[in-house]
């Protein structure tokens, strides 16, 4: 993944601190990201997981989540601003497809207390506002389960177009934005 989506980096919107996960990589803020995983991925919250991010009641099972989405992706913290209580995570991954273009695929989790207050939603614009100004991402990917009605909300609201079922029954939602060798790429270029 590029170095602006690398664990250095960081970003925010009105409500949220998105910081990459070297903002905590001291021993004292190990700990504390630990017990976050904890109180987060409560049974509501993993529901639809795949097995490895379910079930995590230890601090061992938690240092070991955490190891594993390190090496995964670019991994991100949420905060609430206004308390810099962590209260969810951030996941991107980069398609492996190697081209000029990036495509990015996203997941993400709430604490349930947190739920219900648009604050998904604020997230996935600020990170579709990230993406449109580097120029150079082609299009953001997300998969949800049919029955998380909020979830397909945040992402329809946020201007995602549904693009396919998956094997497993997951839905697949996309965020395309115009690159330079498109119609509507070469009209945003040729205005600048």
């Amino acid at each position: 993944m590029p170095e602006y989506f690398g664990p250095a980096s960081s970003f925010q919107t009105e409500r949220l601190l998105i910081k990459g996960i070297d903002f905590f990589s001291s021993g004292e803020a190990q700990d504390l990201l630990k017990n976050n995983v904890l109180k987060i991925m409560s049974p509501k919250v993993t529901k639809s997981l795949p097995p490895g991010w379910q079930n995590i009641n230890s601090l061992e099972q938690a240092d070991n989540w955490l190891n594993e989405q390190r090496e995964e992706c670019c991994f991100f913290i949420i905060q609430s601003k206004n308390n810099h209580k962590i209260i969810g995570f951030l996941f991107l991954y980069e398609s492996p497809v190697l081209s000029a273009s990036i495509d990015i695929r996203v997941g993400y989790l709430l604490s349930e207390e947190y739920w219900g207050k648009g604050l998904a939603s604020e997230l996935i614009g600020a990170l579709i506002t990230r993406c449109e100004s580097l120029g150079t991402i082609n299009s953001i990917i997300g998969g949800v389960e049919p029955e998380n009605k909020g979830s397909i909300r945040v992402l329809e609201k946020s201007g995602f177009t549904i693009d396919n079922e998956t094997n497993e029954g997951s839905l697949c939602y996309v965020y395309t934005f115009p690159n330079i060798n498109s119609p509507a790429g070469n009209q945003v270029k040729e205005s600048e």
